[in-house]
């Protein structure tokens, strides 16, 4: 959501890791540029995620997207991409009902996302 001086960030997740890592925080829009001492870096720092979690890069574009930086029409016109995530205790089984439905309500907000970032872009 944007503020006065940045961008608020704020992440649902039922990722342990992340929520811990941050999900709540604010980037000003100096540290937009210089995330090396923002309090993104400040979360990078004190709870240390998977180089290859998407969660930090997802929040900064976020940010860019809602300060201006990145055009909200130019990132809606590419396709969403669902990303699922096995823990180390998956047993290679099918996924349980409950889990497909969450992983789908979690596309449907994405999309509804995106076409609310459409109409705010036009």
């Amino acid at each position: 959501m944007r503020i006065d001086n940045g961008v608020r960030i704020t992440i649902r997740s039922t990722c342990s890791k992340v929520v811990k890592w941050g999900s709540d925080f604010i980037i000003d829009e100096e540290d937009m540029m210089n995330i090396g001492d923002s309090a993104f870096a400040e979360n990078n720092k004190r709870d240390i995620l998977t180089p290859t979690c998407l969660v930090p890069v997802l929040a900064l574009n976020a940010a860019w997207i809602e300060s201006g930086m990145i055009s909200a029409r130019l990132a809606g016109k590419y396709s969403l991409a669902d990303i699922e995530y096995f823990s180390d205790e998956d047993d290679g089984t099918e996924k349980t009902e409950n889990e497909t439905v969450m992983m789908t309500e979690t596309s449907r907000e994405l999309k509804q996302e995106t076409r609310r970032l459409r109409r705010y872009d036009d």
